[in-house]
């Protein structure tokens, strides 16, 4: 049957390589068509939108939106063509996702012109601005809606050829998280302060946009690399929990993080209060019940996943040491035992937990199966805590009695609001009159407090980005050495890696230097190690590294995709955590 089935394929393919070929495809261009025409296309739909007005397409929200169905769409047919390379996939998912660059740019587009009409273009006809005044860059959605179309962008012209759209099967999806956040989000304006509405902020954060997308490729394209380099499957499932528990942790630490309490397996979100200019955050959090729970055990199971993963790599290159190590001595000596066991029930889980990793240490190939079911394990509970988060999220009902009292200090706090020097007006009052200020609030509109998705996007998203990240490291080990197979030469892979960094090296140093012309403008300084500029730097210093490295120490291969990979996810640190966990003069590009 497969001799017969590699029989219709070869027919298949001669055949196809033996059909004319359409005119267009003989222009030197015609590669990069899929690049170029949603450029067009969405240049046309600026034009109509202001020559005939809003009532000819559709508004900013609905485009992002069917850019982001669009690239689900390709994301889902290149990462199937991946595992099964097939014609037809490949041209779906390369098109497709042109049709989602086209949506994506022309949604931006159109948010440039409502902008101005929301204002009535007051800043050109009465404060000499120009057009450029009213480009939508004043807040984290339009960073990420510039962003996915930036990445889209590049992995677009990327696979001009059809050896090189391999690349789509991973931009694609880090690009769907990206315009997904931008969604839960929301789509309301932002005034810009005075002070920032200068002609460097289109240049700069034009820059930042386009830099982090050419860095996303650059991210993608050394996932490939590792994985034509031989990585095992259960080496990126231990990366991917070691990334997602230590970035819990630490944010979770830094007060960023909070809607899964680890302590009690709460999962909550904020209430918000519906008003006539959109939503306003509440700062209580209201438990939705069993969320919480499938959440922990989704992260319980990827934790005992690597638990399983590491015993299989380290029983086989135990063999090889040749150190006489025993199961039991290596799993018993574990700091922090002797100190549990004190309590009777934690000493008795604790036993079983040991005799099980003894078991798992003596048979690596039952570690490694283990390993792979606890991994299905979580994806499962993962989809069972998204689904019912959304259900909750839809059906619940009485919000503000759910907010305790002992949450009504925090209200009272946020609402008190700030004085003219920025500091909390609850600073300097006495506990029991903010805690007074919360309870009044919540007697007149705690009544009118609902749940919202925009409440806590980035939050949302990382539910998502989990989950997609553990679907990845579960079929990366499907077919792996036909995968493999498939991919291009490593040396072909190392060389588009070497070209995106030196891309977004230059961005991120332009990015820098017109941060810096801004900065002087706006606050009369070029540099002050804000958070913003330091995480900058710091992602421009480590692409700096790889260049370094590869040119003046020869490295290349593995260790220069890893460097890209850390790169990557500085500048994922500078897009998020800078805005979402650390103060600083940015707060413009807050949510």
């Amino acid at each position: 049957m497969s001799q017969a089935m590699k029989s219709i394929n070869a027919a298949m393919g001669a055949k196809e390589a033996a059909a004319p070929q359409i005119g267009l495809g003989k222009l030197p261009f015609a590669n990069f068509l899929p690049a170029i025409l949603p450029l067009v296309g969405a240049l046309l739909v600026l034009a109509a939108r202001i020559k005939f007005g809003p009532s000819v397409t559709p508004a900013d929200g609905t485009l992002v939106v069917l850019g982001l169905l669009s690239y689900i769409f390709a994301a889902a047919a290149l990462v199937t063509n991946f595992w099964a390379p097939i014609g037809f996939l490949q041209r779906l998912g390369l098109w497709t996702g042109s049709l989602g660059l086209f949506f994506n740019l022309s949604g931006w587009l159109v948010r440039w012109v409502a902008a101005g009409d929301r204002e009535n273009w007051i800043r050109i006809t009465e404060n000499g601005k120009t057009f450029f005044s009213y480009i939508p860059y004043t807040n984290l959605y339009d960073l990420s809606v510039a962003f996915a179309f930036g990445a889209a962008f590049t992995t677009l012209l990327i696979s001009n050829r059809p050896n090189t759209r391999f690349v789509g099967a991973i931009s694609f999806p880090l690009i769907m998280l990206i315009l997904l956040m931008a969604v839960f989000i929301g789509d309301r304006f932002v005034d810009l302060p005075p002070v920032l509405d200068s002609y460097w902020r289109p240049i700069h954060v034009g820059v930042a946009s386009l830099s982090y997308g050419v860095a996303l490729v650059s991210f993608a394209l050394s996932v490939v690399y590792l994985i034509k380099d031989g990585v095992k499957s259960e080496a990126i499932g231990v990366a991917v929990t070691a990334f997602f528990t230590a970035g819990y942790v630490v944010v979770w630490l830094m007060g960023g993080f909070k809607a899964f309490d680890p302590l009690s397996f709460n999962y909550s979100l904020n209430p918000v209060l519906a008003g006539s200019e959109g939503i306003t955050n509440i700062a209580a959090r209201i438990p939705l019940p069993g969320v919480g729970l499938f959440h922990a055990l989704s992260l319980m199971a990827l934790v005992g996943m690597a638990v399983c993963f590491l015993i299989y790599f380290y029983k086989k290159t135990a063999g090889e040491r040749s150190k006489g190590v025993n199961g039991a001595a290596a799993v018993v000596a574990v700091p922090g035992v002797a100190i549990l066991s004190s309590l009777p029930l934690v000493a008795l889980i604790g036993m079983v937990i040991a005799l099980v990793m003894i078991h798992l240490y003596k048979d690596s190939e039952g570690a490694r199966r283990i390993g792979h079911w606890l991994l299905r394990g979580s994806i499962i509970f993962q989809v069972v805590a998204i689904a019912l988060f959304f259900y909750h999220v839809k059906t619940m009902t009485n919000v503000g009695s759910r907010v305790s009292a002992d949450q009504y200090y925090n209200i009272g706090y946020q609402l008190m609001g700030d004085n003219n020097a920025g500091q909390p007006n609850a600073a300097g009052q006495p506990a029991a009159n903010v805690m007074q200020y919360g309870s009044n609030f919540m007697t007149m509109s705690g009544d009118s407090l609902v749940l919202n998705l925009r409440s806590n996007p980035i939050e949302i998203a990382s539910l998502f980005a989990m989950l997609v990240a553990s679907i990845f490291a579960a079929i990366i080990g499907f077919r792996s050495e036909k995968l493999r197979a498939n991919l291009p030469a490593l040396e072909k892979i190392d060389s588009l890696i070497y070209k995106t960094v030196g891309v977004a090296f230059a961005g991120l140093a332009i990015l820098l230097v017109t941060g810096a012309v801004w900065a002087n403008e706006s606050w009369g300084r070029y540099w002050g190690w804000d958070s913003k500029e330091t995480g900058a730097l710091v992602a421009w210093l480590s692409y700096a590294g790889y260049l370094h490295t590869r040119i003046a120490h020869g490295w290349s291969g593995r260790r220069s995709a890893y460097f890209a990979l850390v790169g990557f996810l500085l500048v994922i640190f500078t897009y998020l955590g800078v805005s979402y966990i650390l103060p600083g003069l940015h707060s413009y590009a807050k949510l």
